[in-house]
């Protein structure tokens, strides 16, 4: 037992004396060797990391949370709330407000009260007319072959008038030969002379239509086709004196139509249909109201490319028109008093009679009182349409639900 003591004492012994000795040479040259080779792993390859660990970096799911507040404002979820309303608001604005339009083929027919100023424009060194208001009601028809495109057409039931107003004093001669072949000189003075000319147009338009973001234009022609046209003359201060070579002035004489200080009134119809031609244009703006309805506002001006000239016929005469012999109507002349034809020895009535100013000539100079005239229209219209948007406007109107409903 005591032997084997000691041999367990020897042998601690030993182990601490050389484990001393390899502390001792350990400190004497300050290493120690870390290698992979030297560790409990043994020998064998290497990996680098470095790689790997940079790559992580670079990843969405590596994050280092210093610096990602450093880089990235924080979220604000009031802000994200606040644009997903304004969002869902234009959204509804668009379904209530704005026809959803798609590429197919769409169409609208509207009722339209119009409203404008309409003027004769006129050449003439006597007068001029004058702008008035005009009426009107309008049925329209837009066809559209795609979102842009299409054409205009309809009926329109235009009630026009405008008053011409000679300038300052009408002044004109006429020279008849009487009975007895002597001649007999008629001078007209004329303090004013208005004529009021009123016309009711069915009108025609066919034009090509634009539409952008319910922002409609169209351009054209427009025919007019007139279904009455009249005309009322007021002249006053109206003096008429008649002189014969042998005598002295004559100022009432029925015979010869010859009166001071008259006032002549005069209504007739223009017999000539001639249809306006006119170039139109129009601007506005659609308004949706419901799935069926939409309200238009536009501005439109028309002007006739073509020259029109009246041929009159006093009411109540049919011999359309009041003409002398060389076929000219004179705003002022005799109706017995004609070159070569025999004055009357008496009479019981006036023989002066009035023509239309706008298609009278003036016996001194020979000259029309209206060389010309075109007509000229300006205004506003308001509508009601019906509208048919096809069918890929119900799949348009889903899909901004469906996406209401995923903002909601």
């Amino acid at each position: 037992m005591s032997r084997n003591k000691n041999i367990l004492t020897l042998v601690f012994g030993l182990l601490w004396i050389g484990q001393m000795g390899m502390c001792a040479n350990a400190a004497s040259d300050n290493t120690y060797d870390f290698s992979v080779e030297k560790s409990i792993w043994g020998k064998g390859p290497v990996n680098d990391i470095a790689p790997e660990v940079a790559s992580e970096a670079n990843r969405d799911s590596f994050v280092d949370p210093f610096e990602k507040a450093q880089k990235i404002e924080p979220s604000k979820p009031e802000n994200e709330r606040e644009k997903r309303i304004q969002q869902m608001l234009k959204e509804r604005q668009t379904i209530k407000y704005m026809p959803l339009l798609t590429e197919k083929s769409h169409c609208s027919v509207g009722l339209g009260f119009v409203g404008g100023l309409n003027k004769y424009l006129i050449s003439s060194d006597f007068g001029d007319n004058s702008l008035a208001f005009s009426p009107g009601i309008a049925l329209d028809i837009y066809y559209f072959i795609n979102q842009n495109w299409g054409v205009r057409t309809g009926l329109g039931l235009n009630f026009s008038h405008s008053t011409f107003k000679i300038d300052g004093t009408y002044t004109d001669q006429q020279v008849y030969t009487d009975y007895e072949g002597d001649k007999l000189t008629l001078d007209y003075k004329i303090g004013s002379v208005e004529e009021t000319f009123r016309n009711t147009l069915l009108e025609v338009p066919v034009m090509l239509a634009y539409d952008y973001n319910d922002w409609i234009g169209a351009v054209g022609f427009k025919f007019g086709f007139p279904l009455s046209g009249s005309y009322e003359q007021t002249m006053k201060d109206v003096n008429i004196t008649g002189h014969y070579p042998f005598s002295g002035d004559i100022t009432n004489a029925l015979a010869i139509g010859a009166t001071q200080n008259g006032t002549i009134k005069k209504e007739g119809d223009f017999a000539d249909k001639s249809v306006f031609v006119m170039l139109g244009c129009s601007f506005g703006r659609r308004f949706r109201i419901n799935n069926m309805f939409d309200f238009g506002a536009s501005a439109f001006v028309d002007y006739a490319v073509n020259k029109l000239k009246m041929n009159v016929s006093a009411k109540g005469d049919n011999s359309q028109g009041m003409q002398n012999e060389d076929g000219a109507f004179y705003l002022i002349r005799n109706t017995e008093l004609l070159s070569e034809n025999d004055l009357p020895q008496s009479a019981n009535e006036e023989r002066t009679h009035v023509s239309s100013v706008l298609c009278g000539v003036q016996g001194t100079t020979g000259k029309n009182i209206v060389d010309e005239m075109r007509y000229f229209r300006v205004g506003i219209k308001l509508s009601i349409y019906i509208s048919n948007y096809g069918n890929g406007t119900k799949e348009a109107r889903a899909e901004v639900e469906r996406k209401l409903d995923q903002m909601r």
